[in-house]
């Protein structure tokens, strides 16, 4: 499932850091220290969300992976 995740994000130039066992959590962005943008943001939902084995997916507000943590 991670590596079919992670795939999905490369093959739309965007990265994941984070991880966990039962729940996951992290930061997706833009490969290259760019931004994500809402489209970024919905696409992730949407996958996450046509899969059964995720039984819940939730993103907060868009923020700079950089800067953003204030």
């Amino acid at each position: 499932m991670i590596d079919r995740f992670i795939a999905m994000l490369e093959r739309h130039g965007l990265q994941f850091g984070g991880g966990g066992i039962v729940q996951w959590s992290g930061v997706v962005e833009f490969q290259g220290r760019g931004t994500a943008t809402q489209s970024d943001r919905n696409l992730v939902l949407d996958w996450l969300e046509q899969h059964p084995e995720i039984v819940a997916a939730s993103a907060g507000p868009l923020r700079d992976a950089w800067f953003g943590w204030n």
